[in-house]
């Protein structure tokens, strides 16, 4: 079963960022954590008490720094419609295969959707930023320092063979996640002190003595509700085919490896009449077919093979949907739909591996960055589409740093003032533009005088004539980037020239997904391309990024494999700040030291989606603030037909 189409994307910031691990599109899911806190306002029962001089709240709903907008008796969000009718077919790609169900190992290639097969704790909404409701849970309790958490359980949840969801089930599945699952998920859960069985339906988790978090609830909210079982004498560790047991609104009813997934609504679904739940998962079937190549993919949405597609290439948007270029979007049958992405934008980079030596002085990676053409590339090959990342948190004017340091932010910096680039204090950082053209000469100045500065020079005779080679090793300086998708072809073709130019033994390595995913997995890369989604209020994934911990744990998000004492320290405060002032104080700190740290090459980033469907749907009046509200849509019958009648509908 899998948290279905609707519950997925019911909050881009709810349990679909629960379940999934930012920018690694097929890797197991990671139940990890965007945004949350212990501070909550009580119900409206005002249920407040005093223990240890602390402030208990308890509550239907957690939020970090804002009131919840729904109160305890709401009856469904803003943005569905609360009688939108069922039934109906969705049909959706996916780029790539898999040979495997099972979400909790790390081998093999699992199936789109199955890391939410299971409900947790809490959900989301898609109109609040860092807000989450009760799914699982009715009702929460914790103390001001949120350092534990109560979870007061639905008597009615139920995993979808009818058998009810307890406290024991809680318990089980953070200790199959600890102990049984891949290492990644015991990474994520190692804050946890302790897990508590109270009755039936109340678990307590505890966090670790010494440890602080104001995310820590959320880390337990996250955690998957596993059946216990129906996991008994499974190997969590093991590639499968049996179709897991879940409690979620969808059943895995047919499928075939690598080519297709079919999920059915499950009329018997526990929570259909929840508030977080009504007016979504309204199609009776959701059809998950799997494509090779995204150019294939295309082709085939423009076919009607199925129903809607985002659209990541800036010359297909600017140029194959405009009048006369597609008939179906001529004649009405096919929308365009560029919505604007009022979230903070993902973080998209070349990252590059901190484990090759070649790689480890940052004055090599401002070099790669300095050659990058951005405004040649964004002209001639994305119509002048993107803008150039050049944060960590970009378009988040609170979060990025700008300038020179200044204020809390800098006091932050002075205290680590030895340790960290001095160039902090007394340059503005800044990636060199051009004018567009392909005259990149004084970028290779650039980019020369960082490769000089790391101990580079080029040989000027014998057999390493040309040859960028360190001047005591004798060694030539070698990158290779490796990615998946030919859309980098074009895009990183000049860059490699230009780096060959300067006598390094750069090249592009494609390679096909699968291959691309094990290479991943076990850091066996020079750089390669990823995504870092961000969200309002930094916290948890930040340490998952770029925290020491997390180098040397297999699928962790911290691909660079960066060990460094300072970026541990000030992502620990700001996950123990207090207030939006201080958050927002560290994470310039942090935006800082890894700008001029150079993790990556810095990519770019655009803030609408470019959504395409085909008119078989209807929507609700009133679209999230958050996201595009797929998941509260339904099937329209006359809009189904018409395309239909008209021969699009395949």
């Amino acid at each position: 079963m899998l948290t279905s189409f609707g519950a997925l994307t019911r909050s881009r910031r709810g349990n679909r960022q629960l379940a999934k691990a930012p920018g690694l599109a097929a890797l197991p899911a990671i139940a990890m954590t965007l945004v949350l806190t212990a501070l909550v306002f009580p119900m409206a029962t005002g249920s407040q008490a005093f223990a240890q001089d602390q402030v208990i709240h308890k509550s239907h709903a957690f939020t970090l720094f804002e009131e919840p907008k729904y109160p305890v008796d709401f009856q469904h969000f803003d943005w569905v419609n609360p009688d939108a009718p069922k039934g109906g077919t969705l049909r959706i790609s996916r780029l790539g295969g898999f040979d495997n169900l099972n979400p909790w190992t790390d081998k093999g290639d699992t199936a789109a959707g199955m890391s939410g097969i299971t409900e947790t704790l809490m959900s989301g909404s898609s109109d609040e930023k860092g807000t989450y409701y009760g799914l699982i849970a009715h009702t929460m309790e914790w103390p001001e320092d949120r350092t534990w958490i109560t979870f007061y359980m639905r008597p009615e949840a139920k995993f979808s063979d009818g058998t009810p969801i307890t406290a024991d089930d809680v318990i089980f599945s953070y200790e199959a996640m600890t102990s049984k699952a891949a290492p990644i998920y015991a990474s994520s859960y190692e804050q946890v002190g302790s897990v508590e069985k109270i009755d039936d339906h109340t678990v307590t988790f505890r966090i670790k003595e010494g440890e602080t978090n104001r995310e820590f609830p959320l880390v337990a909210a996250s955690l998957p509700i596993l059946p216990a079982h129906w996991w008994e004498g499974r190997d969590f560790l093991e590639t499968s085919l049996d179709v897991p047991l879940g409690s979620g609104p969808y059943l895995v009813t047919d499928f075939e490896a690598n080519r297709y997934v079919e999920w059915q609504r499950d009329p018997n679904y526990w929570g259909k009449d929840l508030p977080i739940n009504v007016g979504l998962n309204n199609f009776d079937v959701q059809r998950d077919e799997y494509y090779s190549d995204a150019t294939v993919m295309r082709i085939a949405f423009k076919a009607g093979e199925f129903d809607y597609w985002v659209e990541n290439r800036s010359k297909a948007w600017a140029t194959e949907y405009e009048p006369g270029q597609l008939k179906p979007l001529d004649e009405g049958y096919m929308i365009k739909a560029p919505s604007p992405d009022n979230e903070p934008q993902t973080f998209q980079t070349m990252v590059f591996n901190y484990n090759r030596p070649q790689l480890q002085d940052w004055r090599v990676r401002r070099a790669v960055n300095r050659l990058f053409n951005f405004e040649w590339t964004n002209k001639t090959l994305f119509f002048d589409a993107y803008t150039r990342a050049d944060s960590l948190f970009t378009n988040t004017s609170d979060l990025r740093a700008d300038g020179l340091p200044s204020g809390r932010t800098l006091e932050i910096l002075n205290q680590y003032k030895d340790q960290i680039n001095p160039l902090i204090f007394t340059e503005e950082w800044a990636l060199p533009k051009t004018d567009g053209s392909q005259n990149n000469a004084a970028s290779l100045k650039l980019a020369l005088e960082d490769f000089q500065a790391a101990g580079y020079e080029i040989a000027r005779s014998g057999d390493k004539r040309g040859q960028l080679i360190h001047k005591e090793t004798g060694e030539r300086l070698a990158m290779e980037f490796v990615f998946y998708s030919d859309n980098f072809d074009s895009i990183l073709g000049p860059l490699v020239q230009d780096l060959q130019r300067l006598g390094v033994d750069a090249n592009l390595k494609r390679i096909d997904t699968q291959s691309w995913l094990s290479r991943v997995r076990d850091r066996n890369f020079d750089i390669t391309s990823i995504s870092y989604s961000n969200s309002f209020y930094p916290g948890e994934e930040q340490r998952r990024r770029w925290g020491s911990e997390f180098a040397d744990v297999p699928l962790s998000w911290n691909l660079t494999a960066m060990k460094n004492p300072v970026v541990d320290g000030i992502i620990e405060d700001l996950l123990k700040a207090e207030t939006y002032e201080e958050l927002t104080a560290h994470a310039r700190a942090l935006d800082y030291i890894l700008k001029w740290d150079y993790p990556g090459l810095f990519e770019w980033y655009i803030d609408i989606d470019r959504f395409l469907f085909w008119d078989r749907f209807g929507k609700p009046d009133t679209k999230p603030t958050y996201g595009l509200g797929l998941g509260s849509w339904w099937l329209d019958p006359e809009r189904h037909a018409r395309v239909q009648e008209a021969g699009y509908y395949k």
